[in-house]
């Protein structure tokens, strides 16, 4: 059976995504598709649990497949591992054993991806400096300095962090950074 994962969703940029279609026309018997993007890896588990071995997993372009290189690793090993063959929309399936297959696959798009992309790069914001003593201060010094404050709103709102990841990153607590994101 050909088993189909995809998205449809708009982008945070308001772009549409939808690989359907294409899934369609690559023969998919069974889709499953995603329509929120923080239900990704979910519906993802989902298809890989319908998965019975030589069954082909369809997907678009590798990315679907995780956002990391380990993720997609993870997932190539998965497939192998239920007996099914992975099969990238323009990549016509490899013959051999089915872990090789996956892996013949996966890399085949990531090279190609990387010949043909141009790098995006992230825009960096600067690391969190200690906060200065002020003379005469009484009570606490404070966590997050008022200059970085437009940073952590940034990177949670514009660049899709969680408050963990940013409240890590300055090395205070959640609870800090929910004060900052609630300031005007």
């Amino acid at each position: 059976m050909q088993i189909g994962y995809g998205w449809s969703f708009h982008t945070r940029d308001q772009q549409p995504v939808c690989d359907l279609a294409a899934l369609n026309a690559m023969g998919a018997e069974r889709c499953f598709v995603v329509s929120d993007p923080s239900d990704r890896s979910l519906v993802l588990e989902q298809a890989m649990g319908f998965l019975r071995p030589h069954d082909s997993f369809l997907v678009r372009s590798v990315e679907r497949l995780g956002p990391s290189m380990s993720d997609v690793m993870n997932v190539a090993k998965a497939l192998a591992d239920a007996g099914a063959k992975l099969q990238i929309l323009d990549l016509p399936p490899a013959p051999g054993n089915v872990s090789g297959d996956v892996l013949v696959a996966v890399a085949r798009c990531l090279s190609r991806a990387l010949e043909t992309s141009t790098p995006v790069t992230a825009p960096v914001d600067p690391e969190p400096e200690e906060p200065a003593a002020r003379p005469g201060q009484r009570g606490r010094p404070v966590a997050i300095a008022v200059e970085h404050h437009d940073s952590v709103r940034r990177l949670v709102r514009e660049h899709g962090q969680s408050v963990s990841q940013v409240a890590r990153r300055f090395g205070v607590s959640a609870a800090t950074i929910y004060r900052v994101l609630s300031r005007p």
